[in-house]
C-alpha cells in the first residue's frame, strides 16, 4: 500500500491553505474590531487638538488629552455646511473631505454667539492631498492661525508647513471679501508691498508645496466664508441643533447683535 504524502496530495494543500488563510483572516478581523473605537477615539482627539489650537485656544502641546476634550465640547460646536450655500463649484464633493465648520463661542450659554469660525481647506500639494482648517474672527475678519490635519509633503521641505514660522505668517491677514482679482491670499511672489495685508511667505525650497496652498486655499476660502459668516450669527443652542442633525430653523429676518471680540486672554508674565 502506498504511503501517503501530504505534499503531493492536491486536496490536502488546498484545505491546508484554506484553514490557514480564514485563521489570519479571524485574527485580523478580531485585531480590527478590538481597535476599531481606539483608532476613532483618537482620530477624534487629533481633530480636537487641531481645531482647539487654531483657535488659539491654549499650548495643545502641554495639555493633556482630557484638557484638550474639555476645552473643545465647553467652548466649540461642529457645524455641517448647507451643500446649496458652498458656491457653484465646491472642489469636493459633498459627504468628503471636511464639508463643515467649527463655530467657537465666548461662552456656554444657549444664546452665545461664535467669536470666531474656522474653515476648512484644501487641496493637492505637491505630492498629495492636503487637508487644513483657516480660523477667522469674526468681528474683525482677521485671520487667526492656520493649521494643516494631514499631508504627504517632503519631511524639511513642504512638510514645513505645520511649522509655526510657516503658521505665523497667517496671524492677521486681511479676510474680508477681496476686491480687484479676487485673491484672498497670496503665498510667496512678488505681492508683498502692494496686498501686505494678504501676503504670506513662502517656503524657502518648498515653493511648489508653498504655491499649491496658496491655489487651494484662493479656492475652498469663498466656498465656505459666507456659509462660516451666516452660521456665526446663530446663537449656541441652535448650532447645536444643527450639529446633532436636526433641520436649521427658518430666519426671522431679525438682525442679530455684534458678537463679542475675540481677544487673548491675558497671560502671566514671568
Amino acid at each position: 500500500m502506498p504511503r501517503f504524502d501530504p505534499d503531493r496530495n492536491p486536496f490536502y494543500v488546498i484545505v491546508y491553505a484554506a484553514v490557514i488563510s480564514a485563521a489570519f483572516t479571524a485574527a485580523i478581523v478580531a485585531l480590527h474590531v478590538a481597535t476599531v473605537d481606539i483608532v476613532e477615539r483618537n482620530a477624534k482627539v487629533m481633530e480636537q487638538k487641531a481645531v482647539v489650537d487654531v483657535f488659539d485656544l491654549g499650548d495643545v502641546e502641554q495639555m493633556s488629552d482630557a484638557e484638550i476634550i474639555d476645552a473643545y465640547e465647553q467652548r466649540i460646536v461642529r457645524v455641517p455646511v448647507d451643500p446649496a450655500e458652498r458656491g457653484p463649484a465646491p472642489t469636493k464633493k459633498d459627504g468628503t473631505g471636511r464639508a463643515y465648520v467649527f463655530a467657537f463661542q465666548a461662552g456656554a450659554g444657549p444664546d452665545a454667539r461664535p467669536m470666531a469660525v474656522a474653515i476648512p481647506i484644501h487641496g493637492i500639494g505637491f505630492w498629495a492631498n492636503i487637508e487644513g482648517l483657516l480660523a477667522i474672527d469674526v468681528e474683525t475678519r482677521k485671520a487667526i492661525s492656520v493649521t494643516f490635519l494631514s499631508h504627504s509633503e517632503t519631511p524639511g521641505l513642504g512638510g514645513r508647513i505645520t511649522e509655526a514660522n510657516f503658521r505665523n505668517e497667517w496671524k492677521g491677514l486681511d479676510m474680508t471679501p477681496p476686491e480687484g482679482d479676487g485673491t484672498w491670499v497670496y503665498v510667496g511672489g512678488t505681492e508683498t508691498v502692494a496686498n501686505a495685508d494678504r501676503y504670506v511667505d513662502a517656503i524657502s525650497g518648498a515653493t511648489g508645496t508653498s504655491n499649491a496652498v496658496g491655489d487651494f486655499a484662493n479656492k475652498t476660502i469663498p466656498e465656505y466664508y459666507a456659509p462660516a459668516m451666516k452660521l456665526a450669527q446663530m446663537p449656541r443652542d441652535q448650532l447645536d441643533a444643527m450639529a446633532a442633525g436636526e433641520p436649521r430653523k427658518p430666519d426671522t429676518g431679525e438682525t442679530p447683535g455684534p458678537p463679542t471680540p475675540l481677544t487673548p486672554e491675558p497671560q502671566e508674565e514671568n
